[in-house]
């Protein structure tokens, strides 16, 4: 069955993501790299992110053939990624923010968004959300660990949002 519902699936991701601004990168059969900010930068990529998320949650669910529904589980962080050309027009986009959503994504149960503490900061009080874990210090790449958040609930943007104090522009 899921084999069979895959170009459904991913044909829905990149309408989903593509309408607010994203870009969907790769599918490794049911996973799909999906990046906001590239090719086209957003001060708002990580609300665009989280609320792209929260749509294919919806989307997907509309997908039930009576077979059962997919599972769908989505792990979001924000940082830098290198973008390099390939030999076949193609992007490969790298860098340990891609490993780190993908870690993240580890902690999300079913129909569930889970997200960096990064990701979080950028969303400020719009976001709320539960601590549900940490990665450690060697696998987040940092010597802290990094918290993972489930989002309960994303608030309604009202407009244009400043980026919480002491946010620079610039490494987000």
């Amino acid at each position: 069955r899921l084999y069979s519902v895959l170009p459904t699936f991913q044909a829905l991701a990149r309408e989903v993501v593509g309408g607010l601004g994203g870009h969907l990168l790769n599918a490794l059969g049911h996973r799909l790299v999906i990046v906001f900010g590239y090719p086209v930068v957003y001060e708002d990529g990580a609300r665009r992110a989280v609320s792209a998320g929260l749509e294919l949650i919806r989307r997907v669910a509309e997908l039930d053939d009576g077979d059962g529904r997919l599972a769908v589980r989505i792990g979001l962080h924000t940082g830098p990624a290198l973008s390099l050309p390939t030999h076949d027009g193609s992007e490969l986009v790298l860098g340990p923010t891609l490993d780190l959503a993908t870690r993240i994504g580890h902690h999300a149960e079913v129909d569930e968004v889970v997200l960096s503490a990064i990701t979080r900061r950028l969303l400020g009080d719009d976001a709320l959300t539960e601590r549900v874990g940490s990665l450690s210090g060697s696998l987040a790449g940092t010597g802290d660990g990094l918290e993972v958040f489930r989002l309960d609930r994303l608030r309604e943007a009202t407009g244009f949002v400043a980026a919480p104090t002491g946010s620079p522009l610039l490494g987000r």
